[in-house]
């Protein structure tokens, strides 16, 4: 799931938990128009791990336990404009269009997600849907630290 927001929006732990990996999520290396962002990867108390990714700085570090709200990084501008050119996918040159080049991709797995080989950046490219992946909105609705607003957001 991508949650549109300004770069710099500060991202928090949807639940208490334990940050398992803070690392590099997407960069020019890999895919020209992106920036460099990374991801935080939190096994939370209820059991889900949730990856909050595309992030433009990290305030965690792996092992660190977190509470729920607790500030763990900012949303990232992950794409960069000036880069997106016409060969680009149809959904990204929308996505310049439309300005929402910053975000934060939030992914929610049952157990801990397993190293997929066709992972690019968030897009499965071609690969069935893993089946410990769950819908982050259904997450979200059962999540104690949701309010009206970001239930509200995420409808």
């Amino acid at each position: 799931m991508d949650i549109h927001a300004p770069a710099g929006t500060e991202v928090v732990a949807i639940e208490a938990g334990e940050v398992v990996k803070v690392a590099p999520f997407t960069s020019p290396q890999a895919i020209p128009y992106w920036n460099e962002t990374y991801y935080v990867l939190i096994r939370h108390e209820s059991g889900h791990f949730c990856k909050y990714a595309e992030l433009g700085t990290t305030a965690v570090v792996a092992g660190e336990t977190v509470e729920a709200g607790q500030v763990i990084g900012q949303v990232g501008l992950v794409l960069n404009g000036r880069a997106i050119r016409e060969d680009a996918p149809l959904y990204i040159q929308k996505l310049k269009e439309a300005g929402l080049v910053s975000m934060l991709h939030l992914e929610v797995y049952r157990v801990m997600p397993k190293p997929l080989s066709k992972y690019l950046g968030g897009n499965l490219l071609g690969a069935p849907r893993p089946a410990e992946l769950v819908d982050p909105a259904q997450y979200l609705e059962t999540a104690s630290i949701c309010s009206g607003v970001v239930k509200n957001q995420v409808r």
